[in-house]
Parts: C-alpha cells; sequence; structure tokens
C-alpha cells in the first residue's frame, strides 16, 4: 500500500514531503506531483533520510523527498496530487500545502555535496530503524551471511574467522541486535582509523537487501 504526504512549498521552488510503499517499505518510491488539471509541476525519488520520519515508523526514515518544481507561482491556490510515477498510482490529493521562506544553500566543499546525496548516509545512527530487515535478512541467509556483509560494508574486508564466530555467537544468545553489532564493529579503531561513506538502505548497492 502506498503511503505518503505533502509537507511544505518552499520559496526556493521545491516542494517537500515523503511517500513509500508499506509492502516494500525500503525500496525508493519515484513520484509524480500534478496539478488538479492535469499539469506535472515535478518528478523526483523518495529515498531521502529525516529523523521525524524514523521516529514515526515510516520506512526506517528513508521515503523523504525535495523536488523542483517546475512553476511555483499559484501553487498554494489549488489541489495537489502526488502518483506513484511508474505505476500512476494516487498516492494522495491535498488541497493546501503550507508555504515556508526557504533558500538554496549553495554547496562549497566536497564532504556537503556527499552530505546532501540520499544514496549515502551521514551517521550509521540512520540504520537504528532497520533492524526489521537486517533480522529478515539473517532469517533468510543466515547470522553468516549478515557478520559478513557488516564486515565488507563497515570495514571493507571479508571477516576473519574468529570475529565471525564471535559475533555470529552474540547474535544466536540475542545478547545483542543486529544493529547493535553492527554499532560494536563501528566503535572498533579499525573502522574509527578508516572513516568513509556508506550506502543508504534504498540504494541498490546496500548489501543486506534481499531484492
Amino acid at each position: 500500500m502506498l503511503k505518503g504526504y505533502l509537507d511544505v512549498v518552499t520559496s526556493s521552488g521545491h516542494i517537500e514531503g515523503w511517500a513509500y510503499d508499506s509492502e516494500d517499505a525500503l525500496s525508493a518510491v519515484k513520484v509524480r506531483i500534478v496539478a488538479d488539471d492535469g499539469r506535472e509541476l515535478g518528478v523526483g525519488t523518495a529515498h531521502g533520510y529525516r529523523e521525524d520520519l524514523a521516529a514515526a515508523g515510516h520506512a526506517a526514515g528513508w521515503c523523504a523527498f525535495r523536488i523542483r518544481l517546475t512553476e511555483s507561482t499559484g501553487v498554494r491556490t489549488f489541489g495537489l496530487v502526488v502518483t506513484d510515477r511508474e505505476g500512476h498510482e494516487v498516492i494522495l490529493h491535498r488541497q493546501a500545502v503550507p508555504y515556508a521562506v526557504r533558500e538554496e544553500t549553495p554547496i562549497g566543499s566536497l564532504s556537503e555535496l556527499l552530505g546532501n546525496d540520499p544514496t549515502l548516509i551521514d551517521s550509521l545512527d540512520q540504520l537504528r530503524g532497520c533492524n526489521p530487515l537486517f533480522e529478515q535478512f539473517i532469517k533468510t541467509r543466515g547470522s553468516a551471511a549478515f557478520v559478513g556483509a557488516v564486515y565488507v560494508y563497515l570495514l571493507g574486508r571479508p571477516a576473519d574467522g574468529s570475529g565471525l564466530n564471535a559475533y555470529q555467537t552474540h547474535l544466536r544468545s540475542k545478547r545483542v541486535s543486529p544493529y547493535e553489532l553492527l554499532m560494536t564493529i563501528a566503535d572498533s579503531d579499525e573502522y574509527r582509523s578508516h572513516p568513509r561513506y556508506h550506502w543508504a538502505p534504498t540504494a541498490t548497492a546496500f548489501p543486506f537487501r534481499l531484492a
């Protein structure tokens, strides 16, 4: 089932909101913004992260979008429809969308550019809501495969034998959740000595996806 909402139209000519498929929450929905009279005003992908959406239980927070409108004059005076760009299913219809003054902030560095890339995570804390995904991965492929994927994801190398055995034991005994295990490895000297960016859950390269 497709769910979504339109939050705000901004003075910079963007519209912000969120959308996801409750049956496949971390497969990013491609959305289309349409006026009541059928004019297409913008298209984009709902794959950004927002903490408020994570707290509300919406797709672990990974379902936000910010789309530049082809025209923003008068947008607040007519209704807007959000549809699934691929299936053309109506996600929502909102008659009045709030307006906010938000100007564009120029990107001044590579780190800022990467920080604005929705296919990458800014912090491992953004994976906190992904335990159900991790647990399904373990159920389907096993705890050894999960530990191995964590090593590659965080450290860029295969798991050593001792680490693989120890962390499998922790998972099987329920001493730690999958997310807690990931954060334990992230607290290691090896990880902290080589900081790197990681794929977001909605990215096709995220190693814990099953499809």
